[in-house]
């Protein structure tokens, strides 16, 4: 599962213990509508929350379609007589930074002339 979901995911489940179990400011009275202060105004926005929920549902909708582009791509790299597992792990490491890439490539190493397989 990608860093970035479970961040999100972990992020959502704290906000909503965050929001059972805080001490809530004065006049706090839940979603809705507060019977104190301006009349209508709402303690918890419910139109921000619905904005922040739409927003997420729409970069979910553009992540599943370039996860899609992206599958095609690997496909046509495919059919062209590329070795994909390959071009994963290249892309991958080019996504890491060179000090981490180069300890990555260090330990993996050690752990090949520990078990015998050294090259």
């Amino acid at each position: 599962m990608p860093v970035a979901v479970v961040l999100l995911r972990q992020k959502t489940i704290d906000m909503f213990r965050d929001l059972r179990w805080m001490n809530h400011p004065p006049g706090f009275h839940g979603i809705g509508r507060s019977n104190r202060g301006m009349a209508g105004k709402k303690t918890i926005q419910a139109e921000r929350l619905k904005s922040f929920i739409e927003r997420i549902e729409r970069l979910e909708e553009e992540r599943a379609a370039l996860t899609g582009d992206i599958r095609e791509v690997y496909a046509e790299a495919k059919s062209a007589g590329y070795e994909t597992k390959v071009m994963r792990q290249i892309v991958r490491l080019r996504r890491m930074d060179t000090a981490d890439r180069q300890e990555q490539q260090a330990l993996l190493d050690v752990y090949m002339q520990a078990v015998g397989l050294e090259s």
